[in-house]
């Protein structure tokens, strides 16, 4: 994937999903849309408690990912990035860009329709991890499942922004790692 085309669609996530997610609230709720952000927590706690359960999350997937049994599978989705030459501002622009609009979406809307397993196994799936005919992709599918019903707990506790921290802090890291990789002309196991 070019380099255009990872900033596009980080544009794209930033302003649609928020944009799909401020319309099914304006149809289905009588709140204002702001009160998806309202918490009981100060900003720095969501800020601090995102920051530490996204770098957890984002260690222990990359172990699975170079775990020997999923490592070779692994492969197919780091070439996705293989062509893109990740710049520090490329990776934080679309790490903040899925945090801040998909979370707007999945935690602060839809998950007060579906709930928080509902919506953890929506948002794994439609990014791919859950492959019926690919079992290695979606033992790690599974593990997001898990920590993405995590941040959507944190999100209905704490707040909407520690998910959204958490979010982009997972693809930071994520993100990096590969870049780290890939630089060094190493693919998974």
């Amino acid at each position: 994937m070019s380099k255009s085309k990872l900033f596009l669609l980080g544009v794209i996530t930033l302003t649609v999903f928020p944009l799909v997610a401020f319309l099914v609230h304006l149809m289905c709720s009588e709140e204002s849309f702001i009160t998806i952000f309202n918490s009981d927590y100060s900003l720095i706690f969501e800020m601090v408690l995102g920051s530490v359960l996204g770098l957890v999350i984002a260690i222990l997937g990359w172990l699975i990912l170079n775990h020997q049994y999923i490592a070779k599978e692994t492969n197919r989705y780091i070439e996705i990035f293989n062509e893109t030459s990740l710049t520090p501002f490329l990776i934080i622009f679309v790490s903040l860009s899925a945090g801040v609009g998909e979370e707007i979406f999945f935690r602060g809307v839809l998950q007060r329709y579906l709930g928080v397993i509902i919506t953890s196994f929506f948002f794994v799936g439609i990014h791919g991890y859950l492959n019926p005919k690919n079992l290695k992709i979606t033992i790690y599918g599974l593990y997001m499942v898990l920590v993405i019903c995590i941040v959507g707990y944190c999100s209905q506790e704490v707040g909407l922004i520690s998910a959204i921290v958490a979010h982009s802090v997972i693809d930071i890291v994520l993100l990096t790692l590969i870049k780290v990789r890939l630089r060094k002309g190493n693919t998974f196991l």
